[in-house]
């Protein structure tokens, strides 16, 4: 967003306007704290689990 006299501002955004399409499995901190949160299910779903990654 723009100002009259050519100024840019931020825009807030709420949080619970925002949807997660895409999980980045690439952050090693990441997959830890959903591994121990138990959101292996998820990450699966995303068609790579934690373990595989590490793996590799």
């Amino acid at each position: 967003r723009e100002k009259v006299d050519g100024t840019s501002l931020p825009m807030p955004i709420h949080p619970s306007k925002v949807m997660i399409t895409q999980l980045n499995l690439d952050d090693r901190w990441r997959r830890e704290i959903l591994k121990r949160k138990g959101g292996s299910q998820k990450t699966e779903k995303a068609g790579q689990t934690p373990s595989e990654s590490e793996a590799a």
